[in-house]
């Protein structure tokens, strides 16, 4: 039990000291390969593409999608849940729970809620290392917040290309 916290207090400790544009841009790779590893997956599977079910996307207004939506998700997932999950939980299990919920809002499809799982266990872990653990919380939230408009602003125009 205890060396499960193990690679958690690694993974905090990584975030902690990790220069924000290496941590930015390894994030963003990291994104663009989740989100291939499960493309793949889905058209194997099922002949169905991570995007199936997120044609309303196009139609929307893609401010909202690139700015408003990963703000208010930053705000809601990675900040307020995340600060109500610490008070229940271990700081591995309260990160890996809000990246359940994260993943849990984003049903378009199954693909595209398991692609997100792992990004928003990721936005709350680096909410908890630079935020909770750092004292710096609104450092923290702006920096998921970045991060996560990037990657929805990449999305977009791949997506649209």
């Amino acid at each position: 039990m205890k060396l499960r916290h193990v690679y958690f207090d690694y993974l905090f400790d990584r975030l902690l000291s990790m220069n924000v544009w290496r941590l930015m841009g390894g994030s963003l790779v990291f994104f663009y390969l989740n989100s291939m590893f499960w493309n793949v997956l889905a058209q194997i599977l099922q002949s169905e593409s991570l995007f199936s079910g997120t044609e309303k996307l196009n139609a929307g207004d893609p401010y909202f999608f690139v700015f408003v939506a990963p703000f208010l998700e930053t705000l809601v997932f990675q900040y307020w849940l995340l600060h109500i999950l610490l008070k229940n939980f271990k700081p591995g299990i309260a990160v890996v729970l809000s990246g359940l919920l994260f993943a849990c809002m984003h049903q378009y499809n199954l693909y595209y809620m398991m692609a997100a799982f792992l990004p928003g266990v990721f936005f709350a872990a680096i909410v908890y290392a630079k935020g909770f653990l750092a004292n710096n919380k609104l450092f923290a939230v702006l920096l998921v917040y970045v991060i996560h408009s990037l990657n929805n602003g990449f999305a977009f125009i791949l997506k649209n290309l």
